[in-house]
């Protein structure tokens, strides 16, 4: 896999959350679970997509691959730091300091395992999501990290 990938997986998430907002009931809160899984890992791949192109990291190179910058693939691709969005955040820091990180931060920090894979109504109920901020936010990742 080539860090292109990331983008383009955003991208197709973004879209399924997005139609998933707009076409089903968004009271149900397994779609709310749903939205928000969904925005996590677009969040994610596009902190990904950055990192990458931030430290000039080669496009035709696969993302196990990396060994530069004193990035490694327990970084990025493998490990438990890989889907930690403010450890991601924060080795993203370190190349740009945008708006857009912090903000990725304060609505996301909740978005680790114990969350997104037991499906429990009231782990949900006590995050008070907000799925409408959520897809902007995750809309803005894509454009503003994208370039």
């Amino acid at each position: 896999m080539t860090y292109l990938e990331y983008k383009i997986a955003a991208k197709k998430h973004y879209k399924t959350s997005k139609c998933l907002y707009e076409k089903c009931n968004n009271s149900d809160w397994q779609i709310q679970e749903n939205i928000f899984y969904l925005c996590g890992y677009i969040i994610e791949m596009m902190i990904k997509y950055q990192i990458f192109v931030s430290i000039n990291y080669d496009r035709s190179k696969n993302v196990d691959e990396i060994n530069s910058n004193g990035i490694t693939k327990q970084d990025i691709s493998r490990g438990k730091k890989a889907h930690n969005i403010y450890s991601l955040s924060q080795l993203l820091k370190k190349y740009r300091g945008d708006k857009i990180i912090d903000e990725i931060i304060d609505n996301f920090s909740e978005w680790d395992v114990s969350i997104r894979y037991n499906g429990k109504k009231e782990n949900y109920d006590t995050l008070n999501l907000d799925v409408n901020n959520l897809l902007t936010l995750s809309q803005k990742a894509i454009e503003e990290l994208g370039r």
